[in-house]
């Protein structure tokens, strides 16, 4: 009698703790929808050119046949546009876009940190202004952000699977195919490759020769418009793959970029109304002092982990392409400032646990102050979107086009 009320009691106990994850999820994807989708057609009053030339590309199948770069928003685009007008169909497709991403950066944190930690990350990612402005925006950029993200987490997910099903292995090859349509993204799925070589090559290897054949039938099948955006202008179309087809810089404009990068970080001084407001920093004094820590997070405390090998040599890329793509590339750096910014919150708290490792009521009070902080952050983020940028005469210039 005693164990059929323990059971019952555990599995009681359990189904608790799925509801209230459940809800806490409902809530998380809930805040990240409306911030997403609130106000999106109307909050500038109008569209911009970039926006218009991306609704002309994605307005037909044979146009995103013909230019199939950012195949993924502009196939979503084109379906929403059935509803829509086509305009706004981008920015919803952003948006979508960006809510998944949200999600999924959320499951690649809660891999590598407790739960806190992955929960404080996602709301800086979620409100962070750069971020909100490419999530909204009606061009495909922020389509790269989430598969940037999706093939992290999916790979982080399969090292963590004991036995990877032939399933694991379709979604990265779809991942892997689809990534090659966006701009840069080449580049991280060789390092993905080159940070396990031996382990991946085994994987492979254990599957039949039948599932790697229908592996290899899928990748080709995906390939096959970009096969054809390639073979009509190999130059173009090869370089659109490695993101450095448009605004390349010259040698001195790159080697300045470089220079004013990081004051840009966190002084500011990057000149884009269409996608920022005047010199206000990229990104907010708390991320960019957690983005330190967490780089020593990394580098001095876990430089033995394979992440931290990946991730630096990410960052690396990511600047790389930045500079010579004129910022075009930014949200690929964006991805990596802020897994960083995460692993700085995760020293924070750690080192507040060790000064207090058995008083409850300093640990819980730690937690709080960090969430407050956290807060005022996102707060001043979604300010800076939502009501400063919209009023600033210059966004106004660009954002005049009628739906």
């Amino acid at each position: 009698m005693k164990q059929w009320g323990s059971g019952v009691l555990r599995r009681f106990s359990a189904l608790h703790i799925s509801l209230r994850a459940a809800i806490w999820a409902i809530i998380g994807i809930s805040a990240a929808a409306v911030v997403a989708f609130y106000h999106i057609g109307s909050l500038v009053g109008g569209y911009s050119q970039d926006e218009l030339t991306a609704a002309v590309n994605y307005s037909s199948w044979s146009n995103i046949w013909l230019e199939p770069i950012y195949a993924l928003h502009k196939i979503l685009a084109h379906l929403v546009s059935y509803l829509v007008n086509p305009l706004i169909a981008g920015r919803l497709a952003s948006a979508l876009l960006f809510v998944v991403a949200v999600i999924l950066f959320y499951r690649l944190l809660s891999y590598w940190h407790n739960r806190p930690v992955a929960i404080w990350g996602t709301a800086l990612f979620t409100c962070a202004a750069t971020f909100v402005h490419y999530g909204r925006w009606g061009v495909g950029v922020i389509s790269s952000v989430l598969i940037l993200v999706a093939l992290i987490t999916i790979a982080v997910r399969v090292k963590h699977t004991k036995d990877p099903s032939r399933w694991w292995l379709h979604l990265l090859v779809l991942l892997a195919a689809v990534s090659l349509y966006q701009p840069g993204l080449i580049w991280f799925v060789v390092l993905l490759l080159f940070t396990k070589p031996r382990k991946i090559s085994r994987w492979v290897r254990s599957f039949s020769g039948q599932i790697l054949l229908e592996t290899g039938i899928l990748a080709a099948a995906l390939l096959v418009p970009l096969g054809w955006y390639v073979a009509v202008d190999p130059l173009h179309g090869l370089l659109s793959i490695a993101g450095l087809s448009d605004h390349v810089s010259s040698l001195g404009a790159a080697l300045s970029s470089l220079w004013h990068l990081p004051i840009e970080f966190v002084y500011g001084g990057y000149k884009n109304p269409q996608l920022w407001l005047g010199d206000v920093p990229l990104t907010s004094i708390f991320v960019s002092i957690m983005t330190v820590l967490g780089a020593y997070y990394y580098i001095a405390r876990y430089q033995k982990l394979k992440r931290s090998k990946f991730l630096a040599f990410g960052l690396l890329l990511a600047i790389a392409l930045t500079i010579v793509s004129s910022y075009a590339l930014l949200p690929l750096l964006l991805v990596f400032i802020f897994i960083g910014a995460a692993g700085g919150i995760e020293e924070l708290r750690r080192r507040w646990f060790a000064v207090f490792p058995r008083n409850t009521l300093a640990q819980k009070t730690g937690i709080i102050l960090v969430s407050g902080i956290v807060a005022l952050s996102c707060s001043y983020n979604l300010r800076h979107y939502f009501i400063a940028w919209p009023s600033a005469p210059a966004t106004k210039r660009i954002y005049v086009i009628k739906p």
